[in-house]
């Protein structure tokens, strides 16, 4: 059975602004929770932000107190050789301490035998601006290229009196920042990561390879 025309008239424009008024609230809900998800996610940022530094500054300490080791005051390289590969021992997010000269020879590498160090490779922009600069940098992912693993290189300068004298390197496994990650507890769905200057991925949840 069909409805008169003017029946249906009258039917649209009862229910029309039964319509609008859902429609409307529709929207502002949307922009509503639309606003709520973007502050939430402004907050999650920060929150690992802040979490990413204190994974690093944890590291940057480490090398602080290396960096002022008495014995590489005094230009002893076997024995800081011997204390390098103690520190890297109680270090399992280190793949390796390296020590080079400001000139770019590798003086030692603690995975290798003294002596016998690896030339100077990865990332060398992270070294040459450590020696510039004479302030710990943090470098870009490094796909393998020295330690045949994705890494990111953290870079101190040692200064003896004025002058950068020496650079200490540790290439941090990607998997220590997946753990600050995912300590951020994100809601199912979402996707946080940690990329470098290159925006290549350092760590990302739901997981992917580095690069």
């Amino acid at each position: 059975m069909r409805l008169h025309p003017q029946l249906s008239l009258l039917v649209f424009v009862a229910v029309a602004p039964v319509l609008v008024l859902a429609v409307t609230a529709g929207v502002l809900l949307v922009r509503h929770e639309r606003s709520t998800m973007e502050q939430e996610a402004i907050g999650r940022t920060r929150s690992a932000m802040s979490a990413v530094d204190a994974e690093i500054r944890g590291h940057l300490t480490t090398l602080q107190v290396l960096a002022t080791s008495r014995v590489l005051e005094t230009g002893d390289i076997r024995a800081f050789y011997e204390e390098s590969r103690r520190v890297l021992r109680a270090q399992p997010e280190w793949f390796n301490v390296g020590l080079a000269d400001a000139n770019g020879r590798q003086l030692f590498d603690a995975v290798r035998p003294f002596g016998q160090p690896a030339p100077l490779t990865g990332d060398l922009t992270s070294y040459r601006r450590a020696v510039e600069s004479g302030q710990p940098v943090i470098g870009d992912i490094d796909l393998g290229a020295a330690v045949h693993e994705p890494s990111v290189r953290v870079r101190f300068p040692v200064h003896i009196g004025t002058t950068v004298r020496y650079v200490i390197t540790v290439p941090v496994r990607p998997q220590a920042f997946d753990e600050v990650l995912r300590e951020q507890r994100i809601p199912q769905g979402w996707v946080i990561a940690l990329a470098d200057r290159n925006r290549r991925f350092i760590a990302r949840l739901p997981p992917m390879p580095p690069g």
